[in-house]
C-alpha cells in the first residue's frame, strides 16, 4: 500500500463580494492644493493663486473681464471652478483644467452657449467674454 502524505493542504479559496481594500494612505497630513469651495471674491482669489500655470495666468485675465460686463453676478468657487451666480443660479462657470480653461454658461441658466476653450492667457478676447456674459444677463 503506498503511503499516505501528511502535509498540511490549503484551504480552497472563496470567492467573495467585497471588493479589495485600497492601498493605506500616508499618515502625512493631507495639504489642501486648491480650494473646492468658498462664497465672494476673496475666494475666487484664493482659487486662482491656488492654479499652475497656464490655468492661472489665463484665470487673471477672465475673471476681471467676467465682472466688468457683469455686473450683479456673484463670484463663488464651487468644484473647483469659478462660478458666476444670479438670483440663487449659477449662470457661468470657468473651469480651469490642468492644461486650459473652459469658459460658458451654467447649468442653471436657460441660455446655452459653446463654450470657449483658453489655453494661454492671450486667448482671452474681451469681446468674447462679454458677448456670453452680456447673453446670459438679458
Amino acid at each position: 500500500m503506498p503511503a499516505k502524505k501528511t502535509g498540511a493542504k490549503r484551504p480552497a479559496k472563496r470567492a467573495t463580494s467585497r471588493p479589495k481594500r485600497p492601498a493605506a494612505r500616508s499618515a502625512a497630513p493631507r495639504v489642501a492644493s486648491r480650494a473646492d469651495k468658498g462664497e465672494g471674491e476673496a475666494a475666487v482669489q484664493a482659487r486662482i493663486a491656488a492654479l499652475a500655470e497656464p490655468a492661472r495666468g489665463i484665470m487673471q485675465r477672465l475673471h476681471p473681464l467676467i465682472q466688468k460686463h457683469g455686473k450683479g453676478l456673484e463670484p463663488q468657487v464651487r468644484w473647483g471652478f469659478a462660478v458666476y451666480k444670479r438670483k440663487d443660479a449659477f449662470v457661468l462657470i470657468a473651469a480651469p483644467r490642468k492644461n486650459h480653461v473652459t469658459f460658458g454658461t451654467g447649468m442653471d441658466t436657460e441660455v446655452q452657449v459653446e463654450p470657449l476653450k483658453f489655453t494661454r492667457a492671450e486667448d482671452v478676447k474681451e469681446a468674447e467674454v462679454a458677448a456670453i456674459v452680456k447673453r446670459v444677463l438679458r
